[in-house]
């Protein structure tokens, strides 16, 4: 997977040529251009083809010079200000399916913005709820991650009981990232049997990747570090 340009260096514009600061800042004025046609695609059904101009998005953002960085921190927040691009469920389904490098990005941006600022993490929405779950756990960081586990588990459980498919892939998407946090801590049976919610979630949702995804860890990974935390022979792990 190529580098994305949010993990380059942003340089300030007055450390470039008059040249390179021209073309960052036509590169940009392309690409905010372009977010707004996919923004309007998605909010305005019939207006024109979302996955479409979502390609023509990430196309823009890879081809991007240094100012990248610094635009999307602009962009992550004017959307803690303008989320309702977050309700729509195709680009919920989108983000869930890693479906832009761009919105990628930008979530993580929301993520490390929430993290360090409460207020803004007040008002976020499920999508950035359901990266802060990750972040947490890869930050090792428990109790936010069962907080915002928590929120996210109440918000889809109506959509979740009525095998919603994509409340149930991103229920799976959480249900995941608490099995991985319990095999951070050595927990390795609460991993497995929290692996297996996610495995059985990723089937209702005819989700085959996730099943496997998810399957890996619990059948591979957690059972072998399980096995040898017992120790051989040991009469759990051998019935």
């Amino acid at each position: 997977m190529p580098m994305k340009p949010s993990e380059e260096v942003a340089l300030p514009l007055d450390a470039l040529s008059d040249a390179e600061a021209a073309s960052n800042v036509a590169e940009t004025i392309d690409i905010s251009t372009q977010l707004d046609r996919v923004i309007t695609a998605l909010l305005k059904v019939g207006t024109a083809n979302p996955v479409e101009e979502l390609q023509k998005l990430d196309s823009l953002y890879a081809e991007s010079g240094p100012s990248a960085g610094a635009f999307v921190d602009t962009i992550a927040r004017r959307l803690f200000q303008q989320s309702g691009v977050f309700d729509n469920l195709n680009f919920q389904s989108s983000l869930l399916a890693g479906g832009s490098s761009f919105f990628g990005a930008v979530i993580r941006r929301m993520g490390e913005l929430a993290d360090a600022e409460p207020l803004l993490a007040e008002t976020a929405k499920l999508p950035v709820q359901i990266r802060l779950v990750e972040h947490y756990r890869r930050s090792g960081k428990g109790d936010e991650m069962r907080k915002y586990a928590e929120q996210v588990t109440a918000e889809l459980k109506a959509r979740v009981e009525a095998n919603d498919k994509l409340a149930l892939g991103q229920q799976a998407k959480v249900e995941y990232e608490r099995s991985m946090h319990a095999f951070n801590e050595g927990k390795f049976e609460e991993a497995i049997a929290i692996g297996e919610q996610s495995i059985e979630l990723c089937e209702r949702a005819e989700d085959l990747y996730g099943v496997l995804a998810a399957r890996g860890n619990t059948s591979g990974l957690f059972r072998y570090s399980w096995a040898k935390a017992l120790g051989a022979g040991h009469a759990d792990y051998t019935e």
